[in-house]
């Protein structure tokens, strides 16, 4: 990817291909193919700013951002959008038919779920070396869960199983507490998003490669945390070649598999080597990678996915768009930055820290483990916010002239069919080319993936004629009734509902449709439990219909809310999963499942604060 900068350079002057400069092509895009935005969009945006978009820009931007663009950034506070959603308001549902569960307003189990957020599912406010940053993680506790707000004396004593997408179930509640903060400007909002958030960007501290992410971090001299090698059934382990078999690193580039690394006392990292001290094994100290030796002790697992990054991009896209505080928003800032550049140094692949392509981390189009056109709006949407808010040319310059390829025909991504046949990646959108709405088959993990990309890209595009063709290829690749007469803008899913109708323009809605969606999820809300503590559930009593290759047996409709069972991230699944689950009330999972299609909701106006 390093070589599309210097192609472009060579174009230039050499007077060949183009014939412009990154800033000239940007003016023809302009007048030519996106009307809304001004030909001197690229050269008003200051690239030294760190994320603030110059108050000339402001007047670029087509409706729905630019009227809260502030004109002034010199205390960084960023783009603010305002009232929220920009189409006209209505008089939106509450949902008079269906009672709330438990008794409880929508508030009053949000108020219940953000304290659970904040002093159940982080690590302890007092953790030594903690104290400004955590993830959020289902929990084990030494009693049962409190089922109500407590003081801090009655709560127990908890501790966090290990994760693979701990960043993912983070960044999602992250999101939440920016449109809480966002919404409500309360301290206790600041200071769990300031702090959490914090726990994602430490993620990508951990790794010592710019722009690479953890799944999880740990740190084994706190209470609640363990490393892998304290887990079952390397704890138990008869010899420390398998006590410690998860710090191997994998002999070949398959990447099968998510291992550990740890970090040396001045921040180098050990892997662990069987074949040492003459078979009985050891530390295999590695020189040439090393992290700041704040995190000496620690363990990290390595392998990030793009599920992953889809987590941490939306959550860092929403802080950026819409929170004022200058601290929190550089941090959204610098991730933004650093996952961008990541993906154009190597080509749209998540690259290890070892040098070595993640299994699960292709961001180009044309990867064939994906359907191109989900990949298509992850690199797009990637590249849309950073170029948004850095300002950077090598970023603006990506989007138009390698992604869009509003230039001409350029290579510019390295990777096998790209670097032969680059195509504009809007083309990747045709014929369902996003293959989300399939029936039985769906995939949640895929669809919710392209729905956090491309909530964003609709959001950062300045320019109307593009969010329309974003716009539509979302629809035309997940509007139903689809091969098996499912629809997914039919499943009462407020955190798919509310994402699509916001994202909706001022000028083109459909009001029947939108007051659907929107009583259909504040529907569901009422109904959703007021706690996510794991509680007996059995929803094998619906018949099955049909056998899913991701989510296994399914019903023929969804399973109505407040009968499946508790999920770190309810919307994540298929709806229509029969499952059943025993009950551990002394184990509950992350909140976000509910605060964030609530604190969403609340945003964009659709739902009441006294409902």
């Amino acid at each position: 990817m390093k070589k599309i900068f210097v192609l472009i350079l060579a174009l230039a002057a050499a007077g060949c291909g183009a014939g412009e400069t990154g800033s000239d092509v940007l003016n023809d895009v302009a007048r030519d193919a996106v009307s809304d935005v001004a030909a001197d969009t690229a050269g008003d945006v200051a690239a030294d700013t760190a994320g603030d978009v110059a108050g000339d820009v402001a007047a670029d931007i087509s409706a729905e951002v630019a009227d809260d663009v502030a004109s002034d950034t010199a205390d960084d506070a960023g783009p603010d959008t305002g009232s929220g959603w920009k189409v006209p308001a209505e008089e939106w549902s509450s949902c008079p038919q269906v009672e709330y569960i438990g008794s409880k307003t929508l508030a009053q189990k949000a108020a219940y779920y953000d304290w659970a957020g904040m002093k159940l599912h982080q690590k302890p406010w007092d953790a030594p070396g903690h104290e400004d940053y955590s993830t959020v993680y289902e929990i084990n506790c030494d009693a049962d869960v409190p089922t109500e707000i407590v003081p801090d004396g009655q709560i127990p004593n908890c501790v966090n199983p290990l994760s693979e997408n701990t960043g993912l179930w983070t960044s999602l509640y992250v999101a939440s507490q920016a449109f809480r903060y966002a919404t409500t400007h309360e301290a206790e909002a600041l200071a769990t998003l300031k702090r959490t958030l914090n726990g994602t960007y430490h993620q990508l501290l951990i790794t010592g490669t710019p722009g690479l992410y953890t799944r999880d971090m740990r740190d084994p001299t706190l209470p609640s945390q363990f490393c892998v090698e304290d887990e079952e059934p390397y704890k138990s382990a008869a010899t420390d070649n398998g006590k410690y078999a998860r710090y191997v690193p994998r002999p070949d580039d398959t990447m099968v598999g998510n291992q550990f690394v740890r970090v040396d006392t001045d921040g180098c990292f050990l892997t662990w080597d069987p074949a040492l001290n003459e078979g009985a094994g050891g530390w295999l100290r590695h020189e040439n990678y090393c992290t700041d030796p704040k995190f000496a002790g620690f363990c990290w697992q390595d392998n990030a996915s793009k599920d992953e990054y889809a987590g941490h991009m939306f959550a860092a896209g929403i802080v950026a768009m819409i929170v004022d505080d200058a601290d929190v928003r550089a941090m959204a800032v610098d991730i933004l930055r650093s996952v961008a550049m990541h993906m154009v140094e190597h080509d749209f692949m998540i690259t290890d820290y070892d040098g070595r392509r993640t299994r699960f981390g292709s961001a180009f189009a044309l990867a064939f483990d994906e359907a191109p056109g989900g990949n298509a709006v992850m690199a797009l949407s990637w590249i849309r916010m950073a170029a948004t808010v850095t300002g950077d040319q090598v970023l603006i310059d990506t989007y138009y002239d390698c992604l869009l390829q509003m230039s001409g025909k350029l290579q510019c991504i390295e990777q096998p069919f790209e670097w032969d046949s680059p195509a504009d990646y809007t083309t990747y959108f045709a014929d369902q080319g996003m293959d989300l709405a399939k029936g039985s088959k769906s995939n949640y993990d895929t669809i919710n993936i392209a729905l956090l990309n491309w909530f964003n890209l609709v959001w950062f595009e300045p320019g109307r004629d593009l969010r329309d063709i974003y716009r539509q290829a979302f629809r035309d690749n997940t509007y139903g009734p689809d091969r098996e007469e499912r629809d997914l803008w039919d499943q009462a899913n407020p955190f798919f509902n509310f994402s699509v109708v916001s994202r909706m323009e001022s000028d083109d809605y459909d009001q029947t449709e939108v007051k659907k969606l929107v009583e259909d999820s504040v529907c569901t809300l009422k109904q959703f439990p007021t706690d996510n503590i794991r509680r007996a559930k059995d929803s094998t009593v619906y018949p099955e219909w049909k056998v899913s290759p991701r989510h296994g047996s399914l019903a023929e409709s969804a399973i109505p809310i407040s009968e499946r069972c508790s999920s770190v991230f309810e919307w994540w699944g298929d709806p229509n999963s029969r499952e059943t689950c025993a009950e551990n009330l002394r184990n509950a999972e992350p909140p976000a499942g509910y605060l964030l299609p609530y604190w969403m909701g609340r945003y964009f106006g659709f739902i009441s604060q006294d409902l």
